[in-house]
């Protein structure tokens, strides 16, 4: 009986990407802080004065920033 509940798996990365020291992880950063930028310029103090619509929109852009992120992590 296995002692490690993770004993035997094996996880397989490759459809983010290729190795550890892809070229594209940099591109995805720079694209990050591009996006990161922008939506400081955008919102940086704006929030309380924003629609529903506009919070709505700066909500989607953070999560989409945050999971090009998460993959690159």
């Amino acid at each position: 009986m296995p002692t490690n509940s993770a004993e035997g798996i094996r996880w397989d990365l490759s459809d983010l990407f290729a190795t550890y020291d892809d070229p594209r992880i940099e591109t995805s950063l720079e694209e990050c802080r591009a996006r990161a930028e922008r939506f400081a310029a955008r919102f940086r103090g704006k929030i309380a004065g924003l629609a529903a619509k506009e919070l709505l929109e700066g909500f989607k852009e953070l999560e989409g920033i945050e999971d090009a992120l998460g993959r690159v992590a």
